[in-house]
Parts: structure tokens; C-alpha cells; sequence
């Protein structure tokens, strides 16, 4: 399992070479149109090589006259800058992204942190890598409440959701959430906009069908247990009662309960269905989750 902050701290080094790039490139421009200021720096640098072979040298006394020679250098650098209006800094290394200034987060209105819009391609890669490869056409902005009529209970659901995932208000005491709903009501949409707008919020997501438990891999079962939230969606009692479901899901809940994950569980079956119908290990967690519907 690779997160968003993974993915934008494996971005760094191109993000630093980009820069560079960016900074030569500019510093080219300047030197093609003001070919004085390149030729003052380049008798910088070679001031300062001979200091430091001096230096190397031994031959300390020079060392005052070097200092005196860079001092003039300076000054006439300073002058030749503000007479032709160069910017101080022109020959400094600006962020990519002034927005987030490179960090891959900005502060929302709220307060919270989310990842910049000049991460897009890394939001999008992580949203494959945790399981909504075949969901790209659904995206957290496009959600829309009046959705299939009565706009303010599915905002209700959605606000629901969100803080379960976030442990925020009256949703702060509980790690299973159960989502229910009737078919084709949306849970699908709704809950992959939950995973991907947790996504956003540098939180590890994992989105997956219940059924695909029973071909999952042993590494694939690990990071179950250790993302931040789980979604398990089309959760049905008489799928998740198969032998190797019902195993992987009673140690990946105890897991996951005594960290303090988040699990959201979508399901067109009531909590009463799923609890008279399910593996009895299951049914004894489930007893206590909360409810979203």
C-alpha cells in the first residue's frame, strides 16, 4: 500500500530538479539580455576560485585582497541590478508550486490540510492504487446531494460519513460504521467519494468489494489492517459468512478496533440481517458498529 504523502515524498527529487531546471533556464534569460551582469558574476566566480586556491595555498595575506575585490564586485552588481530593474533573486530557485510551496499540502477553509491541486496526478495514481481503478469518472467535487431526490438526507449521509471516517462530533466513539441502503440508491458513488476525499486529506485509503477478500494475497490482507480507512463495499451476510472471508475479516476488525482504524462497511442488508445471518464472529462486532443510512 502506497499513500498520497508516500507518493508526493517519492515526487521530491523531480519536484527539486525542476526547480534547478527552472532556475538555470531563468538565469540564461537574464545573461542573453544583459550580457554585463553575466560577465560581473563570471568575474565572481573566478574571484572566488582564486581565493580558494590561495586558501588551499596557504597564502593567507592574499586573503584581504580577495575580500576587498569581491566587496567592489558586489557593489557594482547591486547597481547594475537596480539600474535595469533585475529582481534580487533572479538568480534564485523559486517554488514549482507557489500555492503549497512544494510541500504537496495547502490548509483548507476549515483548517485542515489537503493535498495541493498541483498534485492531481498523484492524487489520481493513489486513488488506482487503493483499489478505485475502475472509478475514475467519480470524483469528490461531482457529488451532488439532491442526487435521486431528497437532497438533505443524502447530505446527511454524507456528512455522516465523513465524520465517522474523520472520528469527528458523535461519530468519535465507534470504528465500524455500517453504510446501509437500498440498491441503487448511490452507496457505491457516495462511498468512493468518502475514500477518495480522505484520500485527499493525506489519510491512507483502502476501497475494496467484499467478495475479492477470498482471492486477496497475504501481503494485500496486511495492509487491510494497517490503512487508515477501510471502505468494504457490497457487504452481504451470506458472502461474508464463506470460511476465508469470514476468517480474514474477524482478525482484520480486531486489528483494526484495537488500533482505533476506521472501517465503513456498505451493505443493502440491515444491521438486524447481517446480524441473524452472518458469521457468528462477525455478528458479535457488527452488534456494536454504527449505524449510516
Amino acid at each position: 500500500m502506497v499513500t498520497i504523502k508516500e507518493l508526493i515524498e517519492m515526487s521530491k527529487a523531480e519536484t527539486e530538479a525542476e526547480r534547478s531546471i527552472a532556475k538555470d533556464l531563468k538565469v540564461s534569460e537574464y545573461y542573453r539580455k544583459f550580457p554585463e551582469l553575466a560577465a560581473i558574476d563570471g568575474d565572481l566566480i573566478e574571484l572566488r576560485k582564486s581565493n580558494m586556491l590561495a586558501s588551499l595555498e596557504g597564502r593567507d595575506e592574499y586573503a584581504e585582497r580577495f575580500l576587498s575585490k569581491e566587496s567592489n564586485l558586489r557593489k557594482k552588481r547591486e547597481k547594475y541590478l537596480a539600474e535595469n530593474n533585475i529582481p534580487l533573486d533572479f538568480d534564485q530557485e523559486s517554488f514549482v508550486c507557489a500555492k503549497c510551496e512544494d510541500t504537496g499540502f495547502v490548509t483548507g477553509k476549515d483548517g485542515t490540510l489537503k493535498v495541493c491541486s498541483c498534485k492531481k496526478d498523484l492524487l489520481e495514481e493513489c486513488y488506482d492504487r487503493s483499489g478505485m481503478r475502475d472509478y475514475k469518472s467519480v470524483k469528490p467535487e461531482n457529488f451532488r446531494s439532491d442526487y435521486l431526490g431528497n437532497g438533505e438526507k443524502r447530505k446527511a449521509v454524507m456528512n455522516g460519513l465523513l465524520n465517522a471516517c474523520l472520528g469527528r462530533g458523535d461519530k468519535a466513539d465507534k470504528n465500524i460504521w455500517i453504510y446501509q441502503g437500498a440498491p441503487q440508491t448511490g452507496k457505491t458513488f457516495l462511498s468512493i467519494v468518502i475514500a477518495k476525499g480522505m484520500i485527499n486529506l493525506g489519510k491512507s485509503v483502502l476501497y475494496l468489494k467484499c467478495e475479492s477478500i477470498e482471492d486477496m494475497e497475504d501481503e494485500d490482507i496486511e495492509d487491510l489492517k494497517l490503512c487508515e480507512v477501510l471502505v468494504i463495499d457490497d457487504f452481504a451476510a451470506d458472502i461474508s459468512s464463506r470460511r476465508r472471508i469470514a476468517y480474514v475479516l474477524n482478525t482484520v476488525f480486531e486489528i483494526r478496533n484495537a488500533a482505533g482504524l476506521k472501517t465503513v462497511i456498505v451493505t443493502y442488508e440491515s444491521q438486524k440481517e447481517l446480524l441473524s445471518a452472518c458469521d457468528v464472529r462477525l455478528a458479535g462486532k457488527l452488534k456494536n458498529a454504527g449505524l449510516i443510512s
